[in-house]
């Protein structure tokens, strides 16, 4: 994936009211998704669009940053992304953006799909992430709880 800050990543979520108040992962949902090498949704499900907030109009074809929470520290993104570049299975606990400024935390595994030798494209996978995956990912991270 694409691992350049441009200002309209940027500004992503700059648009957003965030308010602090946390959207309980629903119970049986597991968000799948398809991005392309350049981090865009190529394909989502309904349980992405259950717990987002956003229709599948306003996703397809759009950056998987628009989901970022300004909580999450760009070195999660960096890892995320060097391990992808590198081949390798990412997983880790990810504070998520509503569109409606809401948040959400999810187990989140992201495999590159590899196309001859680099990835073509990445299957996300997320699902609920226990209390003490959270609390663990809020103190390696020195995140604000809210």
């Amino acid at each position: 994936m694409q691992t350049e800050n441009n200002n309209s990543e940027n500004n992503l979520t700059a648009n957003h009211k965030i308010i602090n108040r946390e959207f309980p992962f629903l119970d049986g949902h597991v968000i799948v998704t398809w991005l392309d090498q350049d981090g865009l949704f190529s394909q989502i499900n309904q349980s992405l669009l259950d717990m987002s907030g956003y229709r599948e109009t306003e996703l397809v074809g759009v950056n998987y940053k628009l989901l970022k929470h300004p909580e999450i520290p760009d070195s999660v993104y960096e890892d995320l992304n060097n391990r992808l570049r590198a081949g390798k299975r990412w997983k880790g606990v990810i504070k998520y953006l509503r569109k409606d400024g809401c948040y959400f935390w999810g187990l989140t595994t992201i495999l590159p799909i590899l196309d001859q030798a680099s990835a073509s494209r990445y299957l996300c996978t997320v699902r609920k992430a226990s209390r003490t995956q959270i609390n663990a990912h809020i103190e390696q991270h020195a995140l604000a709880t809210g």
